[in-house]
């Protein structure tokens, strides 16, 4: 694929009519590179011939001094250039010769200065002897030499700065103490080795920057020739090659148009040739690939997959019932089903066949059917199975799925039985509950009996009739089905009728209307409503109808979408004006308030228009199952 890419590019370069920007920017490129590459080659010899002349001079001004210390200094004849020095402090500073003479003594540093003013004034080159503690005012050391000063404390061998492109360059390196120093340094603390100061070469760089400059003339006409001539030349060789290249070309297209006008019929033919062949090809590979991908199913599946033909002959047995019945394929193949089967089943299993072949899939359509299976090593086991029937030419095959279910069908045992006794241990439950209940009723009429104040007597019937409201909840369970919930028509029926009995109220006088769906609800919120119900309707029938008077009591219950609505009702005297649902000292309507609005988190409102009518509201989500709250309730 690369080398088709090259290809393409150099043929579309070849063809373009800008082939020559090409070998022009190339050669541009390589120019400037070279250009620049051997100037800074250029800047770099210039560089390092003005540090050797710096080092040069530097190395002669330390010989000569190491000269002029190793013998004590050098006597010169008082002039008007050599005066003595008064920074010299020997007692033969100044000496006379026998003929009259007058000399002076000059050290390295006398030395030194007095050659940089004549090299300052034959070739424009300046020596300073400097230090950071100097003896001489005049050899106080620059902001850069004190900076280089410190630098060779710290090791450094020599520092350079050049001062303006074509000014001057400075070459610095560290005066060390010898021995032959000492005689005049070491009452300033130095010791042999140490640093105690530097000397400046201040060399002129005129001429190497003259000779720079014209290098770098030359270098840039160099190269400026060479990018020309390459580019001249390779541009003819280029459109040299182009002409040949587009000649090529020519003869190429026209050969292949004369090829390809003799081979279209042939590669027509061939298409149709190659297209019907492609089909079959992709046809038999189809098969061949949902062959493949059938049997490698169905021998992964872990469920029994057997198929048989129309008289119950196996021809397929997969890896799962391999598993399942403990043969192997080639054990079962070509023998009759009725070998997976106990013999005492047999004939039902004949029977099921024979009908899911006359009645087709439909039959078993959806269905699972339970069968007992028999093991290769003779143990039954049970195991469900869905039948599916198939056509070929060679004709109608079935195929069943069977799955082994002992471990199911051991679970559900479990299960069912766990739960009879559930339910047994629930109902007796229910039934000692309310059998206790009963006892304490039939304690309270026996204590009933033995009390002669009708007040206190009439409070022990009040407080058995509310038991009674509880283990009638109790025996509705005991007797239901579901043992969660109850009927509450037939409950609030039922607990009716007893209160009108406990009262001794004839329904002939005082009619019961009771309007109630039918409604199951669980075992709490019967419990609640149970007692409001009776306390409601016990004073119904102990004050509405006094006198003898007659009239009608009425129940009614609605549910919409989990909000109920019970209407307790009567058309006798009412209540007093003054008697409200809070402000009353009575103990049945405090309970009636506190169950509602704290057991079934609802609402209460009393209406006193033709006689007295109760109206409860609440909601099944909002009310909770706990016991009655008699916080609120006064004695």
């Amino acid at each position: 694929m690369a080398k088709d890419d090259s290809r393409g590019m150099c043929r579309d370069y070849l063809q373009s009519h800008c082939y020559w920007v090409l070998p022009v920017v190339f050669w541009a490129l390589v120019s400037l590179a070279s250009l620049k590459w051997h100037l800074y080659l250029l800047e770099e010899e210039a560089f390092n011939m003005a540090l050797e002349s710096g080092r040069s001079m530097f190395k002669m001004i330390e010989t000569t001094r190491l000269w002029n210390s190793s013998h004590g200094g050098v006597y010169v004849p008082v002039t008007e250039t050599s005066q003595p020095n008064p920074y010299i402090d020997v007692p033969e500073r100044d000496i006379t010769t026998v003929d009259g003479k007058k000399l002076t003594l000059v050290n390295p540093a006398f030395m030194t200065r007095q050659i940089s003013e004549m090299a300052k004034s034959i070739n424009s080159v300046e020596f300073h002897i400097t230090s950071l503690n100097p003896i001489r005012p005049g050899n106080i050391a620059s902001p850069w030499e004190a900076a280089a000063l410190k630098r060779f404390e710290k090791g450094s061998a020599e520092e350079v700065r050049l001062q303006g492109p074509e000014g001057t360059f400075i070459y610095m390196a560290p005066l060390k103490v010898k021995t032959s120093c000492l005689k005049c340094h070491a009452k300033q603390g130095y010791k042999e080795g140490d640093v105690r100061g530097g000397i400046s070469v201040t060399v002129p760089v005129s001429s190497i920057a003259k000779y720079t400059v014209n290098q770098r003339n030359n270098f840039i006409v160099l190269h400026i020739f060479i990018f020309i001539s390459m580019s001249l030349t390779m541009l003819f060789f280029t459109k040299r090659l182009r002409r040949q290249w587009l000649a090529l070309k020519e003869a190429k297209d026209t050969q292949e148009t004369v090829v390809e006008e003799r081979t279209a019929e042939l590669k027509e033919t061939n298409v149709r040739l190659t297209e019907e062949i492609d089909e079959r090809k992709a046809a038999e590979e189809v098969i061949t690939e949902s062959e493949m991908k059938f049997r490698s199913l169905i021998q992964s599946v872990m469920d029994g997959i057997i198929s048989t033909d129309s008289q119950g002959i196996i021809i397929a047995f997969n890896r799962g019932a391999e598993s399942l019945f403990g043969y192997t394929a080639g054990e079962v193949i070509n023998k009759p089903i009725s070998i997976l089967i106990p013999e005492c089943l047999n004939e039902a299993y004949l029977r099921a066949f024979k009908a899911f072949q006359l009645l087709g899939e439909s039959y078993m359509s959806g269905k699972r059917v339970e069968f007992e299976g028999l093991r290769k090593d003779g143990t039954e086991f049970p195991f469900d199975i869905s039948l599916a029937s198939w056509k070929t030419k060679s004709g109608t095959f079935y195929t069943g799925i069977a799955r082994d279910i002992t471990a199911h069908k051991k679970m559900e045992n479990q299960i069912n039985a766990s739960l009879r006794e559930k339910v047994i241990l629930i109902r007796e439950i229910h039934h000692r509950v309310k059998n206790n209940m009963q006892i304490i009723i039939s304690l309270l009429n026996i204590q009933s009996g033995l009390i002669k104040d009708p007040a206190d007597a009439e409070m022990f019937n009040e407080t058995k009739n509310r038991i009674l409201a509880m283990s009638l909840v109790h025996e509705r369970l005991h007797q239901s089905e579901t043992l969660a919930n109850i009927d509450f028509a037939d409950y609030v029926g039922k607990l009716a009728r007893g209160l009108f009995r406990s009262y001794g109220v004839n329904t002939s006088r005082v009619a019961l209307k009771v309007d109630i769906p039918t409604l199951s609800i669980g075992v709490d919120m019967a419990v609640s409503c149970g007692l409001v119900l009776n306390e409601l309707l016990s004073n119904s029938l102990k004050h509405a109808f006094k006198d003898g008077r007659s009239g009608e009591i009425g129940i009614t219950v609605s549910c919409h979408g989990g909000e109920y609505d019970i209407d307790i009702w009567d058309d006798g005297v009412g209540l007093p004006e003054s008697v409200g649902l809070r402000d009353n000292e009575t103990l049945g309507l405090q309970l009636v308030v506190s169950i509602v609005e704290n057991q079934l988190r609802g609402t209460v409102a009393l209406n006193k228009e033709k006689g007295t009518r109760f109206k409860i509201t609440f909601s099944e989500a909002r009310s909770k199952s706990s016991e009655v709250s008699f916080d609120d309730v006064k004695e």
